[in-house]
């Protein structure tokens, strides 16, 4: 139970960070000339990393699922 606490401690410590760099990002890109593609580009960023990191805690969950016992030691 502790190494889950701590575990989603950690994750919520890098969504938190992760929100901090794309609302600086996104507060920088809002004072360019125009900047409605770039903030499209970053917004790209955003979903193509969120939905890359669903496929990578998909993979380590089946990976997971797959080497029980001794085999995941």
């Amino acid at each position: 139970a502790e190494a889950m606490v701590n575990a989603l401690f950690i994750v919520w410590r890098e969504c938190f960070e992760a929100v901090l760099i794309v609302g600086i990002l996104w507060a920088y890109l809002r004072r360019q000339p125009d900047p409605r593609r770039a903030i499209r580009f970053m917004w790209g960023g955003v979903a193509a990393g969120a939905a890359l990191s669903a496929l990578l805690a998909y993979g380590v969950q089946a990976a997971q699922t797959e080497l029980e016992g001794a085999a995941l030691e």
